[in-house]
């Protein structure tokens, strides 16, 4: 039933009077014995059979308990007590909607854990009508959600993992629902409830289209969304987990998961899939805590999180290809150069994979069709690995920047570049937020500076590596060509002469 933003009314009838009512919850029998409290629509006016007594205290469950009891048989009484009054608030919520779970979260905040479960169990998708022809969207896309994070922390092998890939979008709500009622009837066994977990779940209903429940929304905390998602969703459909941090599988053994699974037969699943599901979802950052090891975030805490957050966020605005999987390392050593000073434990995770992390990314950054993002992110990984662990140990310095990049991703080798990385860097900066260039993109130029560009005297070399990244953003060329071109344009050419040989 429609119902207005208003929040209901609070009013009490007498129990003949219920008939004249309309558009009213019945929560129960008042303090006063003859009188019930009654929610009411806030467009019925306060007339008879209403009376509005706003000194009147809510329903006690004690009051409720019948008879004279101690000891356990009290405690069984209370229980009973609860859960009938809630089983009316059930009733009310499936009559007239979740705005009923409005009035009971600010009438009887005690009660809020049972509340919000029942508010949620009403606005997941029904999977079991029969008159609905056409495909439930908001059904699919939830179940597959759920499956995508649920999975993602799994092992292939696990029987519950298995279990899970042979259901369908109702099968998977069925588990959903059967997993939640049994958390419900256990309430009352916890003096404190953690509700991040309803957060989380309403957050991916609201993403799939389901319905919004802004109160839901604030449960959830950023870091539950991020880090914890995969392993509630695993433990919710019986997938067990050593701890919170869960260990995620690698996004290739997660697709080849997905690809098994009947939630997303007749969908191609690739990286792109995931990708544009998590982000629908919300979820960026979950694509970037599932391509790294573990061990480098388990350690964070709230205040790092945040910061790395806000980096993913940045790069995630620049360009869709900065989601990629592979991009996670990259992003978060630079990070651990910008918060070098203020945790050193980041750049500690890293020392052991930064020569992996700079090949792969040496790699990328000499290929053709890159994007300018890819480009930068590349150049920003291998100067800030540079920075924190330097190989200054080749004997002789390249006579220019441009001599030194060719040889660094010719031979794959970053020692001695540190100087030349500096100035490869303000010189991509300098075309990038240059105002005569018709590819200019200032705010690329802005996430380059993060990593404090130096003020550097200018050199006709610097002209030179303009020319380079100015050639290679409009051509979309990679590093052989531009260099060649820059070579035959330039009338230089760097001279490699075999060793001598002395008989």
């Amino acid at each position: 039933m429609d119902s207005s933003a208003s929040n209901w009314k609070c009013l009490y009838v007498r129990p003949e009077d219920l008939e004249l009512c309309i558009r009213t919850h019945v929560v129960g029998h008042s303090s006063h014995p003859s009188l019930l409290e009654v929610a009411v629509h806030p467009q019925v006016p306060v007339v008879h059979p209403y009376q509005d007594l706003p000194n009147m205290t809510p329903i006690s469950i004690d009051s409720l308990v019948a008879g004279r009891t101690t000891g356990k048989s009290w405690q069984n009484a209370q229980i009973q007590a609860l859960y009938k009054f809630i089983k009316q608030a059930q009733i009310g919520i499936e009559a007239f909607g979740s705005q009923i779970g409005d009035y009971y979260r600010e009438r009887y905040p005690k009660l809020q854990p049972w509340i919000e479960y029942l508010v949620l169990d009403y606005d997941l998708p029904k999977s079991d009508a029969p008159s609905r022809r056409r495909k439930n969207i908001v059904l699919d896309d939830f179940s597959r959600a759920f499956v995508l994070l649920a999975l993602s922390v799994a092992d292939p092998h696990d029987q519950a993992a298995r279990r899970l890939k042979r259901m369908n979008q109702s099968q998977v709500l069925e588990i959903l629902r059967g997993t939640l009622n049994t958390e419900f009837k256990m309430l009352h066994r916890h003096s404190q409830v953690n509700l991040n977990t309803i957060g989380l779940i309403r957050h991916v209903l609201v993403q799939a289209g389901g319905p919004q429940n802004l109160a839901q929304m604030n449960l959830l905390d950023g870091d539950c969304r991020d880090v914890y998602s995969s392993s509630a969703f695993a433990t919710l459909m019986g997938i067990s987990g050593q701890s919170k941090y869960s260990a995620r599988v690698p996004v290739e053994t997660l697709i080849v998961q997905l690809s098994q699974s009947q939630t997303f037969v007749g969908l191609k699943v690739d990286w792109h899939l995931v990708t544009n599901m998590t982000q629908k979802l919300k979820l960026p950052f979950w694509m970037f805590i599932t391509s790294i090891p573990d061990e480098w975030t388990s350690g964070l805490s709230s205040q790092s999180w945040r910061s790395l957050r806000a980096l993913l966020n940045d790069a995630s605005c620049l360009h869709q290809s900065l989601n990629q999987p592979h991009n996670a390392e990259r992003l978060f050593s630079v990070w651990a150069y910008l918060i070098r000073k203020t945790y050193v434990g980041a750049k500690d995770q890293i020392q052991e994979a930064s020569d992996t992390i700079c090949a792969r990314a040496i790699w990328s950054l000499a290929r053709s069709q890159t994007t300018p993002a890819q480009m930068a992110l590349d150049l920003m990984t291998v100067a800030c690995v540079s920075r924190l662990f330097p190989r200054e140990t080749s004997p002789h310095q390249q006579s220019s920047s441009m001599e030194a990049l060719d040889k660094m991703l010719m031979d794959n080798s970053r020692n001695g570049m540190l100087g030349s990385l500096n100035r490869l860097l303000a010189s991509l900066h300098r075309v990038l937020s240059a105002e005569n260039y018709a590819l200019r993109e200032p705010k690329l130029a802005r996430f380059i500076s993060q990593v404090k560009i130096p003020n550097l005297v200018l050199e006709l070399d610097d002209t030179h590596a303009d020319q380079y990244f100015a050639d290679r953003m409009i051509n979309s060329s990679g590093h052989v060509a531009a260099f060649a071109k820059l070579c035959n344009r330039t009338g230089w050419f760097p001279v490699k002469l075999a060793p001598l040989q002395l008989s």
